[in-house]
């Protein structure tokens, strides 16, 4: 996977991780779609509690595969666990960025960006499918280039990826957090609709308009 050699070359300048609970450093065999959406939620759960953003990765698991459904891709379920699962790499950071009533400083913000990668790793050890792990990996790669952890553009950040990056951002603007209110649906949808084309494809959204109404 083009990503997998970046992913390793981001080992040397990690920062120490927070410890993960011990389902994430030794996962079960996962044989059916059941045990994996089990398995999924015990490792989303190991990081949710401490992030400040309780049932988010649920929200966006649900929705994700709302949206996929809709855009006809061929697994849906993958967007499920791609959701449940993107923001999993903050359990490794060293400090939680979700309850900072403050923006970032730019250290910080720079610690807070590996988060992709360092969950991507966690989720391709625990043996997801490639889908997934791109999923996790890329979910904030724009397709205009701006985004991160590669800063992919156009055909080269997956459908899945875009659809999981779609979902993130209407999930985290529509719920409150300690920096901020919940906004209105139709302010958000007034912002996807200016960046259509710029971070995502605008059939992405739009199945996300579609799938929220």
């Amino acid at each position: 996977m083009h990503t997998a050699s970046r992913t390793t070359t981001m080992a040397g300048r990690r920062p120490t991780p927070r410890p993960i609970a011990p389902e994430i450093s030794q996962p079960a065999e996962l044989h059916t779609r059941h045990r994996v959406r089990f398995a999924g939620r015990r490792l989303a759960a190991a990081v949710e509690p401490a992030a400040g953003e309780a049932g988010h990765g649920d929200r966006v698991a649900r929705l994700a595969e709302q949206v996929a459904v809709r855009l006809g891709y061929r697994f849906p379920s993958l967007a499920f666990e791609a959701g449940l699962l993107h923001d999993i790499g903050k359990a490794a950071l060293p400090f939680d960025p979700t309850v900072l009533p403050r923006p970032l400083t730019t250290e910080e913000r720079r610690i807070v960006e590996m988060h992709p990668e360092l969950g991507a790793v966690v989720v391709a050890d625990a043996g997801y499918p490639d889908e997934v792990v791109e999923g996790v990996l890329l979910h904030h790669e724009r397709i205009d280039g701006s985004g991160y952890p590669f800063g992919l553009s156009g055909a080269r950040v997956p459908l899945l990826a875009q659809v999981v990056a779609a979902v993130d951002v209407y999930d985290a603007l529509a719920t409150a957090r300690c920096y901020k209110d919940p906004w209105c649906r139709s302010t958000i949808l007034r912002l996807g609709h200016e960046q259509r084309n710029r971070w995502f494809l605008p059939r992405v959204w739009d199945a996300l308009v579609g799938a929220t109404a």
